[in-house]
């Protein structure tokens, strides 16, 4: 089966433990997302998202700084999300994360929604 890359960085403003909780936060996700998720915030654990149409298992968990997913079924592929803390050039003060995303191994038939599920 022929896959491909994905990859994404995006800047926020607020700091890395915000974006993590967001990421691996049940609770957190479901408001960010709008749609249901449930995260076990653990190596091994398991996670549902989207009302279980995404599943799979945290494989590593850094918190605050780095995770990796192995998505289920649905793609097949191992999301690896990296924060790390910036600093705003204008406003020296301000809380800003860089994260970055590469999610390797999605299948050449599903790319393009895979990608655009990780656009706003």
């Amino acid at each position: 089966m022929e896959t491909g890359t994905l990859m994404h960085e995006v800047t926020f403003n607020v700091a890395p433990e915000e974006v993590f909780h967001a990421l691996m936060d049940s609770e957190k996700r479901t408001q960010f997302t709008g749609a249901p998720a449930t995260i076990a915030r653990k190596p091994g654990g398991e996670f549902s998202l989207y009302g279980g149409q995404l599943t799979g298992k945290t494989l590593e968990l850094k918190p605050n700084q780095r995770m990796v997913q192995q998505c289920g079924e649905r793609t097949g592929s191992r999301a690896t999300f990296h924060c790390s803390r910036s600093i705003s050039r204008r406003w020296m003060a301000a809380r800003q994360t860089h994260l970055s995303l590469t999610q390797k191994e999605v299948p050449v038939d599903k790319f393009a929604d895979v990608n655009q599920g990780w656009r706003p």
